[in-house]
């Protein structure tokens, strides 16, 4: 006891200064317990760049949009709603959302951006495939395609993965891309790897260019074996780090569109306030083309309209349905680089969801493109950002843009400048499912009752009464029974995660 209040009266003697110091020590060291053997991406120190903090620009840029631009597509039929469409009080303003009518014209906007053909498979087959499962589809070298399990270790083998990006280190084509990144705040000393998150085919090189690259000695980037449009890249990065598959971006934008129409149409969620109001924001946007024959589309959609628009642009709006939707803490940074000077620069640190669940990073890129983050060297799974306090975070004064601008904001814990969504508050741990056959098997019993007890007040079928006339004999008719034609459907089994088998989209 003598030792711990002489320890007690040495921190209290302590400068703020050399408190942080030890705070930081003490995590650092702790960090040190989950280090992978072998960094996943063997690299020098020329390939790390190293970010600074702050960025004047940067509150310029929010809205930016893409270098490649095309000309505004043609206005959107609007489909007007009346007073009549609105289920809420008469004092309330009409916001479009499930139940209440479209305002815009889904079909005209699909079509406007180059969806042309009236056909889901024929643009999403792949994402489709992908949508139902909870393993990766991994090729070897030898061309044996087979199948994996995917854990969020077992992930990073996927091509999406570490495949991907030991092309992308190795290219010294136009292409290359910077992949390790040191300098994020809070955790200024991890080297994290951001991930490209581009897929797009590429032509096959002629044998002019083949041999021109083998005389410069330029290693090409092959591309990929498929292409997700620009506009998605938010849904990729969530499927990249949930699912480690990148074509499962589809999947993602299902899941929240689902779960956001969930908590708008019951009242009596928790989250329904919450999403209510964020649903009233309307902002500009734009969807990019598809194809050669496609416009882009522009408008002022809100959340739940934006997810329903194909290669729709997503800002950070949907971060806290994103940490609802897996139960996860969501980290964002946000960063300018310059591919030509090698320099970047942190401009903001948002936080989303409750902090003891599993933390996931990403990043926003010269305000238009989201890419998903991991560190090089810790294992991805059990990293976590240092805890929020205004003790740790005040040397960012001044530095970093959050939700309160001029950062007059003291608060800590839960109301902390970082967290951006303190109301949002876990549910359960795990969402588990089973069936009337489970219960049974689970305590001794191997066939079903015979009136199994069911959750609804909704009527059970009757047994049907024979009214008519056979048209042969009954005994006859069990000898030789009709020859009817069965038609055999095999549809994607889902075997989805327990958080998603409750989820009516998902039910076959």
């Amino acid at each position: 006891m003598a030792d711990e209040s002489a320890a007690r009266d040495t921190w209290e003697d302590l400068s703020e200064k050399d408190k942080v110091w030890i705070i930081r020590k003490i995590e650092r060291e702790a960090r040190e317990t989950i280090k992978r053997p072998e960094p996943l991406l063997k690299a020098s120190a020329g390939d790390y760049v190293t970010l600074t903090l702050g960025d004047t620009s940067a509150s310029t840029t929010q809205n930016k949009k893409p270098q490649k631009s095309t000309k505004p597509g043609k206005q959107t039929k609007v489909v007007e709603l009346d007073s009549d469409d609105d289920d809420n009080d008469a004092g309330d303003t009409l916001i479009p959302g499930p139940g209440r009518g479209e305002r815009l014209d889904y079909n005209a906007i699909r079509r406007q951006i180059g969806f042309t053909v009236d056909r889901f498979d024929e643009y999403y087959g792949g994402e489709w495939k992908n949508s139902f499962h909870e393993y990766i589809y991994r090729s070897q070298s030898a061309g044996a395609a087979h199948t994996e399990y995917a854990d969020v270790e077992a992930m990073l083998q996927h091509d999406d993965w570490l495949p991907y990006l030991n092309r992308k280190h190795d290219c010294n084509d136009e292409t290359s891309t910077q992949l390790l990144f040191r300098g994020f705040p809070m955790i200024e000393d991890v080297a994290m790897i951001a991930h490209p998150n581009k897929f797009s085919k590429r032509p096959k090189p002629n044998l002019g260019q083949i041999a021109s690259d083998q005389e410069n000695k330029i290693i090409r980037d092959p591309g990929e074996l498929f292409n997700i449009d620009d506009g998605n890249c938010y849904f990729t990065a969530i499927a990249l780090l949930i699912y480690g598959n990148a074509r499962a971006w589809l999947r993602v934008k299902a899941e929240h569109l689902y779960h956001l129409e969930k908590m708008l149409s019951d009242p009596l969620h928790v989250r329904h306030e919450f999403y209510k109001r964020h649903n009233a924001i309307f902002s500009k946007t734009f969807a990019t083309r598809h194809g050669p024959d496609g416009t882009r589309w522009e408008g002022n959609p809100n959340l739940w309209e934006r997810l329903q628009i194909p290669n729709c642009w997503m800002s950070d709006e949907i971060c806290p349905l994103t940490a609802d939707v897996y139960g996860v803490f969501l980290v964002l940074y946000s960063f300018t680089y310059n591919q030509q000077g090698k320099r970047g620069s942190v401009y903001d640190l948002r936080t989303y969801g409750s902090y003891n669940s599993r933390h996931i990073f990403a990043a926003y890129v010269n305000s238009n493109h989201f890419v998903p983050l991991i560190p090089n060297s810790y294992y991805h799974y059990e990293f976590t950002l240092p805890r929020i306090r205004l003790q740790v975070t005040d040397r960012y004064k001044n530095k970093l843009r959050t939700t309160n601008k001029n950062h007059t904001n003291k608060k800590d814990g839960l109301e902390h400048h970082f967290r951006c969504s303190p109301q949002s508050i876990p549910g359960p741990l795990s969402y588990p499912t089973t069936t009337e056959l489970y219960l049974s098997r689970a305590v001794g019993f191997r066939n079903l009752p015979r009136h199994p007890v069911s959750s609804t007040n909704v009527p059970q079928p009757k047994k049907r009464v024979q009214t008519r006339t056979r048209s042969r004999p009954l005994a006859r008719a069990r000898r030789n029974p009709p020859k009817t034609k069965t038609l055999h459907i095999n549809p994607p089994r889902s075997s989805l995660s327990p958080r998603r088998t409750s989820s009516r989209l998902w039910k076959r």
